[in-house]
This record gives structure tokens, C-alpha cells and sequence, in this order.
């Protein structure tokens, strides 16, 4: 009985203790200096760069910085797309006032083209495998930039097969191109033929596409309005469509698709929140505003940073603390809680590298006595899981901790068979 007062007692510490699942951020309650977000990237600092309808914002450091037009060349408040490219440098559209590119000190303004229009009404940049920007335009198609010779390229109806000039989003596929369209659907481009997919010769529903993505077996998903989500194995010619009578979305507008690295797909709806999709099971998400997702990132602590009215902030295993994020990349590494906790046999282990480095991670009993050690090896940069098997072991509590050049970091994990 003493003994399982214990294990209860540290139970609801270790619930106390938890970090929420939910931080939304807002114009009255932290930095942000616009209550619609749009997009954002993260860079290699974990910093996030925010684009919003009232500038553009850098959370860092738990320090953020608005970039306006009252304090730079920014022509236009409304951001309405952002990307970073190879090299770190940071692009961003404005609503209807040019492209400009960002290095954290230089500022290049980009407005009128080689071919006579000016950059007007850009609905998303997108950055591809070549590190080359490409434009998705309202009225103009989609544009090509290439920056060494400061020359844009347009594709639209009148000289290619692009079947509508409002172009909404564009994804890759080493060198091909899968764009949507507003009225036109899709169009795959190789670089040297068209091909066009539209309610004539696919099971698609709506020819307006809002959002696309390649999930990481790459199956196209293309997210519609009006028509739910359409997902394309190509390998297979065989297309799949998610509507609000066969799956779990609430309605059929849907605005964007995100994939994390278990392939789970996140899907913007339209003045509705967001869903999440395992192949499996659906889960929908909604706050009582029902704000439209417009964007989904996921950063080196596994969170998940979605923007809508606000930046809001989901992670089901409890939000990694922002300051606790600042301490982890002075120390290099970083050790997570594991999950589930409390657990029967089986739980997974997780920890960050900031830099390549020889690891130790063990398993330590109450009196402090080393159980197992799990790793010794040198590893790269990166994230890694470990499937703890505990099946061996007697109820009780344990720590779990990871070594690294003489520093270490433990936590508690409680078994409970």
C-alpha cells in the first residue's frame, strides 16, 4: 500500500508538471502583430518566421521582432506568403505590393518583371529542389525566377498548358511540378509536356484546388474547394476522395495538407479548423471561432505550429517549453519526456542532437544502480526514438539519461504493470 502511494504520488507530480497541449499566440497576449496568420518557416536556429496581415514577425530567443512598413521596405502589411530557401534567405509575398527577399540585414524588392506586369496578387512562393523561386499568381500564371539573371519566366494559358492563369499552390517532384489551379485543376509539368487532371477525366469533384502536398510515399493530396481532399497514387494510376459523407472531414472546403514524418496527414478546412488523418483514424480539431488553418510546421521539438486567427502551438505530448527550448541549443542536446508515461512494457524514448556526438542513454533504478545501458554510440545531428522494452522489469520508478561529452540529462519514467 506505502508503495503504491508512491507511484500515485509521482503520477500526479508528473501530471502537475506537464506542459500544456495547446499556446495560441496573439496580438494581445504576446508579439504578434497580426491576428490573421498565413504561413511561416523555421530556420536553422528554430526561430519562426511569421507572416501575418499586419507584417512580418521573428519569434527567437523568446524575442520577437516585427518588420513592417513603419520600419523597412515593406510596401504592404499583408503578408500573404513566406518562404526561406537554401542559403537562409528569407522571401516573402506581399498581398498586392511585390516580392521581396530578406538576408536578416539586406532587403531586395522585386515588383516589375522582364515581361511587363507588375508582381501583383501572388497567392503562395514556393522554393524547389534547385533552390529556384517559383510564384503562384492570381492573374499571371505561375512564374519562374531565376536570380542569376534577375529574369522571370511565366507559364499561363497562352503559352503553355497550364489550363487556368489563377494558379493557387505548386509542389515538386524532383523536376516535376504539380500546380493547382482555381477553375483549371491540376497540372503536371516535366518541363517539357502538360498534363491536366480536372472533373472530365479524374474522379475529382471540384476543379478548385487550394492546396497541394506529396505525402512521404509520394502519393499526391490536393486539397479542394467544395470538393474535399483528393489523394493520387501515381505509381498506380489510382486516385482516392475524402469527402464529408466517407471520412472524417466536417465539410468539403479544405485549404492546405501538411505530412509529419509518421506520414500523418494535417488538413487545413475552411473557416473549420483543422483534422488529422493516420490512414487509419480522422481526428478534427476547432476552436469556437472555427478559424480556416492555413499552414502547418513542425519544429525540432515536435511541436506543431499552425497558423490561423493567431499562431497556435499543438503538441500532444505536452508543448516543449519555449524557454526550455533556448537552454537545449546552448547545451547541444536534448532529452524529452517519454511517452506514454506512466507505462506497461513498452515506452519510447527521445532525444535531440544539435550537433553529431558520442551518447550514452541508460536506465538507472530508484537507488541510482544502472539497470541497462540502451546506447553507446557516436551519432549524427538529428532526432531520434528508442522503443524501450521494460517487459523484464518489476513495477516502480526508473530515470532514463543521456550523456554526451561529460554532460547529462535524466528523467523520471514510472512503470506500472
Amino acid at each position: 500500500m506505502k508503495y503504491f502511494l508512491i507511484i500515485a504520488f509521482l503520477l500526479f507530480s508528473v501530471l502537475v508538471q506537464a506542459q500544456p497541449q495547446w499556446i495560441n499566440y496573439n496580438p494581445n497576449n504576446s508579439g504578434l502583430p497580426g491576428w490573421i496568420v498565413m504561413e511561416m518557416v523555421i530556420d536553422s536556429t528554430n526561430a519562426k518566421w511569421i507572416a501575418t496581415n499586419n507584417g512580418l514577425a521573428r519569434f527567437g530567443n523568446n524575442v520577437w521582432t516585427v518588420w513592417d512598413t513603419n520600419n523597412s521596405p515593406i510596401p504592404n502589411n499583408f503578408i500573404q506568403s513566406i518562404v526561406k530557401d537554401k542559403e537562409n534567405k528569407i522571401w516573402i509575398a506581399t498581398r498586392n505590393k511585390g516580392i521581396l527577399k530578406f538576408d536578416g540585414i539586406n532587403w531586395t524588392f522585386y515588383y516589375y518583371t522582364n515581361f511587363g506586369y507588375p508582381l501583383l496578387a501572388i497567392n503562395r512562393l514556393r522554393i524547389d529542389n534547385n533552390n529556384t523561386l517559383w510564384a503562384c499568381s492570381q492573374t499571371l500564371g505561375l512564374l519562374k525566377f531565376y536570380s542569376s539573371l534577375n529574369k522571370w519566366i511565366r507559364y499561363y494559358t497562352g503559352n503553355s498548358g497550364l489550363p487556368d492563369n489563377s494558379v493557387t499552390d505548386v509542389k515538386f517532384e524532383e523536376n516535376i511540378k504539380w500546380i493547382g489551379t482555381v477553375m483549371g485543376g491540376i497540372a503536371r509539368f516535366d518541363d517539357s509536356s502538360w498534363t491536366v487532371y480536372n472533373t472530365n477525366n479524374t474522379p475529382l469533384i471540384s476543379n478548385f484546388i487550394e492546396g497541394v502536398g506529396i505525402d512521404n510515399y509520394n502519393n499526391k493530396w490536393f486539397c479542394t474547394r467544395f470538393g474535399g481532399v483528393a489523394k493520387f497514387n501515381t505509381f498506380q494510376n489510382q486516385w482516392t476522395l475524402y469527402t464529408s459523407t466517407n471520412s472524417g472531414l466536417p465539410w468539403n472546403n479544405t485549404s492546405t495538407v501538411f505530412f509529419d514524418e509518421n506520414n500523418v496527414k494535417w488538413i487545413g478546412i475552411q473557416d473549420g479548423g483543422f483534422v488529422t488523418f493516420n490512414d487509419t483514424n480522422w481526428i478534427y480539431f476547432h476552436d469556437s471561432n472555427y478559424a480556416t488553418a492555413n499552414d502547418f510546421k513542425k519544429d525540432r521539438y515536435g511541436n506543431i505550429w499552425i497558423c490561423e486567427e493567431g499562431l497556435t502551438v499543438y503538441n500532444p505530448n505536452g508543448i516543449v517549453n519555449i524557454r526550455k527550448n533556448n537552454a537545449i541549443l546552448l547545451e547541444d542536446f536534448y532529452l524529452f519526456q517519454n511517452y506514454p508515461n506512466p507505462f506497461n512494457s513498452y515506452t519510447i524514448i527521445k532525444y535531440y542532437l544539435i550537433n553529431e556526438d558520442n551518447i550514452n542513454l541508460a536506465i538507472y533504478d530508484i537507488t541510482g544502480r544502472k539497470i541497462k545501458t540502451l546506447k553507446n554510440i557516436r551519432e549524427k545531428r538529428g532526432e531520434y526514438e528508442y522503443l524501450f522494452d521494460a517487459s523484464d522489469l518489476s513495477t516502480g520508478v526508473y530515470f532514463y539519461t543521456l550523456k554526451t561529452n561529460g554532460r547529462k540529462l535524466t528523467k523520471t519514467m514510472i512503470l506500472i504493470k
